[in-house]
């Protein structure tokens, strides 16, 4: 899928083309929405998933809502697709509501509403499991920094304003691989919580190359000093200001 309006750049648009492409599980099987999206025949899938949510009833309808909102999305009618997905956010399946927000998330963040944007692959990071909520999680990331950018050059909205609630906290590591992050984050928890500090917490985000990156990081602070201070109790450590999404 390719991202449109303001772009993510080569790096942004892979990982959004990653996050969205496979379709929740079942939808492709037997559905003839599900397929024709799958297969990149996103004016085929519209058609037959409005046919589906339309002769369908609960888990069965919300998947159909699910395809048409991802096809209208992907052939740019961004209103259609807001009426297709907002309701889904809410799904109690996670994947319906977490691809829901992501896709809601691209549709911000093309029409240039960061902060929004964030917000929405913020929650789709809560909802999704594995690659695709380290992808949404990034993503977040990604437009949180995007958001802070447009702040600091002067063009500040009440959406990104409202986004801007960044914090220091200390960086003890940044790896390639989750289960190395969690390692270090599990060998530096006993220290974190005798510092009174809370539990380490691992940042997805991306490199140059578009690589998923993985950042473990401890504490929130409100200045730069009290984040030096804590970086010492845990015996060193690199304080950054943290991504607030």
């Amino acid at each position: 899928m390719q991202a449109r309006g303001r772009g993510f750049g080569l790096v942004g648009a892979a990982i959004a083309a990653a996050l969205l492409l496979i379709l929740i599980g079942g939808c492709a099987s037997g559905a003839g929405s599900g397929s024709a999206y799958a297969e990149g025949r996103y004016e085929s899938a519209l058609v037959a998933a409005r046919r589906d949510a339309a002769r369908s009833t609960g888990a069965k309808r919300d998947r159909a809502a699910l395809t048409a909102g991802l096809s209208a999305h992907a052939l740019g009618r961004y209103d259609e697709a807001i009426v297709w997905l907002e309701p889904l956010e809410s799904n109690d399946n996670p994947e319906i509501a977490g691809r829901a927000s992501a896709a809601l998330g691209l549709i911000a963040r093309d029409r240039g509403r960061d902060a929004e944007a964030s917000r929405k692959f913020a929650k789709a990071a809560d909802e999704l499991n594995g690659l695709d909520g380290d992808r949404a999680a990034a993503l977040a990331g990604r437009t949180h920094l995007e958001a802070r950018r447009q702040a600091t050059s002067g063009v500040v909205t009440r959406d990104t304003r409202r986004s801007m609630q960044s914090f220091y906290t200390v960086q003890v590591g940044a790896f390639s691989s989750r289960s190395n992050a969690e390692e270090a984050a599990s060998t530096v928890q006993s220290r974190a919580a005798s510092a009174g500090l809370g539990r380490p917490r691992i940042a997805p985000t991306t490199n140059g190359r578009g690589s998923l990156l993985y950042l473990v990081q401890v504490g929130q602070f409100a200045d730069r000093h009290q984040a030096e201070v804590a970086a010492r109790s845990l015996g060193g450590g690199m304080v950054t200001l943290a991504q607030a999404f």
